[in-house]
């Protein structure tokens, strides 16, 4: 996915320095010495950067004014410089991105970088002066709007999520003197756009009024410093501290979600102890003012790693802003605001993207309470829970960008899960070979050759913390006898099974004499098929081969099953594969389905019995619900699996009336079941009117055995039959319980254990995951 622009416009490089004009206002920026590589990927030397949130929401469709951020788009940007150039980063972070308009137009999503290289408080625009659009999209990167374009500049950016994007820029100023001391005002504007060529958003750094085109007063500060000391986050990588705080929020639930671990609020909370209310005892905490402290509640992790920390708030209809502080044991603060639109009324919101090194034990997440909250115009968020998982490997802290050099290298040789892609010129392969799937392991073997003797080597993913060793370095005679004694080779296995799905990519460093991280320049790209979750359907599903309108949803049922692995969990009937199956707790006791965002009509679902167990596809029935809770029976098998190896393909159905949530279940045996597979189109249908009616006689037939009283009556007259006794007990009463019994579970249960099971099936649903 990485895309990678490097362009040249050649011009004299001119060596002024003078000083800001006095009328600038706003934001300032310390820009430290450092020299990235501009391809997209965030090095670890930007951790030294000043790294400055645009936090003025200063025009678009939606927006409320210049202090209310969005929820779903936030974006960052930093700075560095060397004797030749300065270096931006910009991370964004969008719900959707957008290039519908014309090029160069505002109604892109694109980074405007305004640069005032004299800075000395000339109207706008001058020839030192520059509007310039940064757009990542092929063939658009650089598009100069207004004033001078840079002596030359290079530009590269990547996607490594979706809704995430990282775009760098080097930047050759024309007349910028490029040393410690020297002034200028720049700033910089996110455009927010939709499909369709509109825009919701407008951030800025500085300008909060939308006047930057127009007004370069109203533009920000920065300073050439020198060397930086890691700033944002503080050390990076070291237990305890954030490594990641730009999160982002969202109405979905991540496919994550159901593989981490929930902590509830509501299982640690007491009365009166800190600041924090708790709704009826249940469900979401918030804070109050009320000089009680922080609230805290802990939690284990299982063993020594980097987590992400996701938070579920419950999301509340527009008032005032909403704010809590968070952290975890003694890290910094993260500042969490919002002021929710949520026209939908939805009820649940997912905060994702924070991340922090832990230990192995016991920590403690607390939330306090915001600068200015007063409970009245900034009031703080509801809190329903938090979860976690592992996103990789604790590894040591990032350093700076060592001072030797790079002198030799090769990169050799990739496994991956055991099986050698390419021995020999690993680069060349990669450029034309992706490495993609679902994937355990990845090994990559080279060498290089650095100014310094080289202790070992260390590896880092998505430009994350980077995880060193001595026992990387692989002894190789042959690169020794040719290029030099202490050249060395190195042989790294990465388990990358806990990283999520999508696009990755490794970066090979070689550690120096004093520890410091050397780049080797080595880049391994791959995509992640697997681990992502049991909530999004595997990448060889559906495997039937059916034709027809196949409906892909949302996985919902057992995370894990009999076993209690995710192995036997629902998602294994969503995976496309024969030999895995999922596995209930037991008969009745959980099911596997799908979950839509709309009602669905069935018009067919193929499934594949478990094949050692062909018998338990006896009683298999297809259900659907609207809510999660009240389920209806739309078909039930009233035999064994014919086949192992064949589909069982179902076509007709009772209750059919469209629901947006079906499962299979059995309530007559242990319901294994290998693959389940929907096919329908979206859609209701009315229910008969003649079903309430058709009930009506059934209720009021106790009535007809009330003359029954009156056989005494009867002694008298001898002349009356014998076959009004007689035929009272064709009508047997048991009949009818068994029916209900039947047609309300779509089995031959009692009904008092079809109301256990309906309550017992209802708690567990009712679990927020």
């Amino acid at each position: 996915m990485k895309r990678i622009l490097l362009c040249a416009i050649l011009a004299a490089v001119l060596t002024i320095s003078l000083a800001v004009g006095a009328s600038a206002l706003g934001e300032e920026m310390i820009i430290a010495t450092g020299t990235p590589k501009i391809d997209g990927v965030i090095d670890d030397i930007w951790a030294t950067a000043d790294r400055q949130q645009l936090g003025y929401c200063k025009a678009g469709d939606r927006k409320v004014d210049a202090y209310t951020l969005p929820e779903d788009c936030s974006v960052y940007a930093s700075a560095l410089y060397d004797n030749t150039a300065l270096y931006f980063l910009f991370e964004i972070t969008d719900n959707e991105f957008a290039f519908d308009s014309s090029v160069g137009d505002w109604k892109n999503d694109a980074i405007y970088l305004y640069i005032d290289e004299i800075g000395d408080g000339d109207p706008t625009w001058t020839d030192q002066q520059a509007q310039i659009a940064l757009i990542p999209e092929d063939g658009w990167e650089l598009i100069p709007r207004k004033g001078a374009t840079p002596a030359d500049y290079e530009l590269a950016y990547t996607f490594p999520t979706a809704t995430t994007c990282v775009i760098e820029f080097k930047y050759v100023p024309r007349e910028l003197a490029l040393k410690e001391g020297t002034e200028f005002t720049l700033d910089f504007q996110y455009n927010d756009s939709i499909p369709g060529g509109t825009r919701d958003y407008c951030l800025g750094w500085s300008d909060e009024t939308d006047d930057a085109s127009n007004n370069s007063a109203c533009w920000g500060f920065a300073t050439l410093g020198g060397a930086g000391t890691a700033s944002a986050p503080a050390a990076a990588g070291t237990p305890g501290n954030w490594t990641n705080t730009n999160f982002t929020a969202s109405f979905d639930d991540p496919d994550w979600h159901s593989s981490s671990d929930d902590i509830e609020f509501e299982d640690t909370w007491v009365a009166g102890e800190s600041n924090a209310r708790c709704n009826d005892g249940s469900y979401y905490v918030y804070l109050k003012n009320d000089g009680l402290g922080d609230y805290s509640v802990e939690f284990e992790v299982k063993e020594d790693g980097t987590y992400e920390v996701a938070i579920c708030l419950m999301a509340w209809e527009k008032s005032v802003p909403r704010a809590t502080n968070v952290k975890v044991d003694d890290s910094d603060w993260v500042r969490l605001e919002f002021d929710y639109e949520n026209e939908d009324k939805q009820l649940e919101q997912f905060i994702t993207g924070l991340t922090i090194p832990l230990t192995k034990g016991t920590h403690k997440l607390t939330l306090g309470l915001p600068d200015g909250h007063d409970d009245s115009t900034l009031k703080t968020l509801y809190f329903d829970y938090f979860f976690l998982r592992k996103v990789g490997d604790m590894g040591a802290a990032p350093a700076a960008a060592s001072s030797a050099e790079l002198l030799a290298k090769s990169f050799d040789t990739i496994f991956v899960d055991g099986e050698m892609m390419v021995d020999g010129s690993a680069n060349v392969w990669l450029a034309d070979n992706p490495v993609e799937g679902d994937i355990v392991q990845l090994e990559v073997r080279g060498w290089t050759h650095i100014s310094t003797p080289i202790q070992g080597y260390a590896y880092t993913i998505d430009g994350g913390a980077a995880v060193k060793s001595e026992d990387f370095i692989q002894d190789r005679p042959d690169v020794k006898a040719v290029i030099h004694e202490e050249a060395e080779g190195f042989d790294i296995a990465i388990d990358v099974s806990e990283v999520g799905a999508g696009d990755h990519v490794i970066k090979i460093f070689a550690i120096d004499e004093n520890g410091g991280l050397v780049d080797s320049t080595f880049e391994f790209p791959f995509t992640q098929t697997g681990g992502a979750s049991a909530a999004a359907p595997a990448s060889g599903y559906p495997a039937s081969g059916e034709s027809g309108n196949f409906m892909m949803g949302k996985i919902i049922g057992n995370e894990t099953g009999w076993d209690g692995t995710a192995g036997s969990g629902a998602a294994s009937a969503f995976d496309g594969k024969a030999e895995t199956f999922f596995d209930p707790l037991g008969v009745g006791d959980g099911y596997c389905g799908m979950e839509f965002d709309e009602p669905y009509i069935l018009e067919k679902v193929a499934i594949l019995s478990r094949s050692t167990f062909l018998d338990r596809f006896y009683g298999g029935s297809i259900e659907g619900s609207n809510d999660g809770e009240e389920w209806e029976t739309l078909w039930e098998s009233e035999e064994e699996a014919p086949s192992a190896t064949e589909y069982n393909i179902v076509t007709e159905f009772d209750n059919n009336y469209g629901y947006k949530m079906f499962r299979y279940i059995n309530w007559l045996k242990h319901g294994d079941v290998a693959e389940v597979e929907f096919y329908g189109k979206p859609g209701t249908a009315e229910r008969p009117a003649e079903e309430p009616k058709a009930e009506e006689p059934k209720a009021e037939e106790p009535k007809a055995e009330e003359p029954k009283a009156e056989e005494p009556a009867a002694e008298p007259e001898p002349e009356t039959p014998a076959e009004t006794p007689a035929e009272t007990p064709t009508e047997t009463p048991a009949e009818k319980p068994a029916e209900t019994a039947k047609s309300g579970c779509g089995s031959m249960i009692g009904g008092g254990m079809i109301v256990l099971v309906t309550i017992l099936g209802s708690a567990w649903i009712s679990k927020r995951r």
